[in-house]
């Protein structure tokens, strides 16, 4: 009988990481100073591969970070590919991140509880003008990313936070320098 249960464990399917496969790209968040750490696994005391710096002071590239292609989510940690050094001449270690490190900008006008655009909106933007940068990557599903993000509005020129939101987003922008002209998210 010992046998024929080791068999049968043997034959159920591995448990699926958190959110399942994702497929965008994040940055790290700049409003760390320390290098990003890439751990061999989802857990801070896991041995660190490699470090992502973000761009540095007086270069064309002050200001930003490291890009990275999240694949996966699990405890707050996002499993990162082809990364890139900030200036894009080093490629990073593939591994986990803590995903409160990560960053992202979404080309969209609405926000939703679930990664489904026929899913209630948690978010709709007043107008297309920046579209949304998430302060957290909370979870992934496939091309969506569940952020936590602030919800604002302007006074003059100034953005005056209001509070912050959680939800999923997708239409998700590969570039720092520029908005992603021509990428559309979703659209109420």
């Amino acid at each position: 009988m010992r046998h024929i249960l080791a068999g049968l464990v043997l034959l159920l399917p591995a448990p699926a990481l958190a959110g399942g496969p994702c497929d965008f790209p994040a940055f790290g968040n700049t409003r760390f100073v320390d290098p990003i750490a890439i751990h061999t696994a989802p857990a801070a005391g896991s041995p660190v591969v490699g470090l992502a710096p973000h761009g540095e002071t007086g270069t064309e590239f002050e200001g930003e970070s490291a890009y990275f292609k999240v694949v996966a989510m699990q405890d707050g940690w996002a499993r990162v590919e082809d990364g890139q050094s900030a200036d894009y001449e080093t490629a990073l270690p593939d591994g986990w991140v803590d995903s409160a490190l990560l960053t992202l900008f979404a080309q969209t006008e609405l926000a939703f509880v679930a990664p489904d655009p026929a899913s209630d909106p948690v978010w709709q933007a007043m107008e297309m003008e920046d579209g949304v940068a998430a302060e957290v990557v909370l979870d992934c599903s496939g091309e969506w990313a569940r952020i936590r993000f602030a919800d604002y509005h302007r006074q003059g020129d100034e953005r005056i936070i209001a509070g912050f939101l959680t939800g999923w987003v997708r239409g998700i922008c590969g570039s720092q320098r520029t908005t992603c002209d021509g990428l559309v998210g979703d659209r109420p």
